[in-house]
C-alpha cells in the first residue's frame, strides 16, 4: 500500500496534518472577521510546510508537533501607506498569538501590494513561494494566475549572492559572541548550518543545477564531482550534516566542535562565492541601463564602501564588491569587527 503524502510535512502523520488543517482553518476565519479583510488580497503558506517538506517531531509516545517556523506572506489590494500599516499591525498581533497557541514561530511577512509583488517574481524568496505554497486566504486561481506566468523567467543572480552572503554574516557576527557565557548556541547552530544550505543553493545555481525542493537539491549536490568543484567531498559532508540538523533543541554544547564546523562552513562559503563570482563575471555583460543603475546604487553605498577600504568605479556592479567584501570576511572570520559586518549587511540591503 502507497504511504500516505502529508500536504505540509517531509512525513505523513495524520494527527499533525489535521492540526495543521485546524489551524490554517482557524487563521484564514480570523482574517475574514478581521477590519482588514476587505484589504487583504491574499494570505499564503510558504516555506518548508508551504513545498510540504516541513519537519515534524513525533514517536515514542510523544504528541507530534511542528519542529520549524511557519512563514507566511501577505498581499495586499492596494498600496495605501495607511492600509499597509493596518494590515501590518494586525498581523503582528497574529504573530504574537499564533506563535505562542504553536510552540513555533509563525512569522507574517510585512504586507506586499498584490500589483508589485506580481512584478518580484524574479526574486528568489517569492519564486520560491510560486513554486510551493497553501493559500490561507483569498482566490487560490487568481493567485495561481497572477503569479505562474512569470515563474519560467530566470532568477537574478544577485538572490542567490545575497542569500549566502546574509546567511554567512550572521555566522559570523555569532562566532564573534561564541566565547560570551550568554551566547545563543541555538542561533549558532542555525546560522552556521543556514551558511552551509545556502551553499548548496549558490553552487547548484552556478552549475545550472538549481531546485527548490531539498530532497531534489540532495540528488543533485550527490551527482556532482572534483570537477564540478574543488573540495567536494568536504562540502558534500557538510551539507549532508545540516540538511539533518535542522533541530536546534539538540545543538551541542561543546564551543570548540562547534567553532571548528563555524570555521569549515565558512572555508566552504569562501571557495563558492569564488566559483560564484568568475562564473558571473564570464557571463555579465554591462548595458547602459545597467551602468546607470549600478552608479545610482554606488553612490547611495559610497560611505559604507569607504568605510570597508573597498575602491569601485561608479559604473562597476556594486555585487562585484559586495563578493570581495564578503570573501575577505570569510577568509578570516577573526579580522571582520561587528561594525563591519554590520556596514556589509547593509550593502546588501541597498542592492537590488
Amino acid at each position: 500500500m502507497k504511504a500516505r503524502k502529508s500536504k505540509y510535512c517531509s512525513i505523513f502523520d495524520s494527527e499533525l496534518e489535521n492540526s495543521l488543517d485546524e489551524t490554517l482553518g482557524k487563521i484564514a476565519a480570523e482574517v475574514s472577521l478581521s477590519p482588514i479583510a476587505p484589504r487583504l488580497d491574499f494570505l499564503i503558506l510558504g516555506g518548508k510546510y508551504g513545498r510540504g517538506e516541513g519537519e515534524a517531531m513525533c514517536g515514542d509516545g510523544m504528541k507530534p508537533r511542528l519542529r520549524e517556523n511557519l512563514d507566511f506572506f501577505v498581499f495586499s489590494k492596494g498600496s495605501n501607506s495607511e492600509t499597509l500599516s493596518r494590515i501590518d499591525k494586525f498581523f503582528s498581533t497574529m504573530e504574537r498569538s499564533w506563535s505562542a497557541k504553536l510552540g513555533v514561530k509563525a512569522r507574517f511577512a510585512r504586507a506586499c501590494p498584490t500589483s508589485r509583488a506580481a512584478k518580484l517574481s524574479d526574486s528568489l524568496a517569492f519564486r520560491e513561494m510560486t513554486f510551493g505554497h497553501k493559500v490561507v486566504y483569498g482566490d487560490a486561481q487568481k493567485f495561481k494566475r497572477i503569479f505562474r506566468k512569470n515563474s519560467r523567467r530566470k532568477i537574478a543572480p544577485e538572490e542567490f549572492a545575497k542569500l549566502l552572503m546574509n546567511a554567512s554574516s550572521e555566522l559570523l557576527i555569532s562566532m564573534k559572541a561564541l566565547d560570551a557565557e550568554e551566547a545563543d548556541l541555538k542561533k549558532f547552530y542555525c546560522d552556521m548550518h543556514k551558511t552551509v544550505l545556502a551553499c548548496g543553493d549558490v553552487l547548484l545555481y552556478t552549475l545550472r543545477r538549481f531546485r527548490f525542493r531539498s530532497d531534489e537539491k540532495l540528488a543533485q549536490i550527490e551527482l556532482l564531482g572534483p570537477e564540478d568543484f574543488h573540495g567536494i567531498a568536504r562540502f558534500k559532508d557538510a551539507y549532508r550534516l545540516s540538511l539533518g540538523s535542522q533541530d536546534a533543541s539538540q545543538t551541542p554544547c561543546d564551543r570548540a566542535s562547534l567553532r571548528t564546523q563555524a570555521s569549515e562552513a565558512c572555508s566552504i562559503a569562501l571557495m563558492v562565492l569564488k566559483k560564484f563570482r568568475s562564473e558571473i563575471q564570464a557571463n555579465s555583460h554591462r548595458t547602459p541601463a545597467r551602468a546607470i543603475g549600478n552608479a545610482w546604487v554606488n553612490r547611495k553605498l559610497k560611505r559604507h564602501f569607504s568605510y570597508l577600504g573597498i575602491s569601485e568605479g561608479l559604473f562597476d556592479n556594486p555585487m562585484d564588491a559586495a563578493i570581495k567584501i564578503s570573501e575577505r570576511f570569510l577568509a578570516k572570520p577573526d579580522s571582520a569587527g561587528i561594525d563591519e559586518i554590520r556596514a556589509h549587511i547593509e550593502i546588501l540591503k541597498e542592492i537590488k
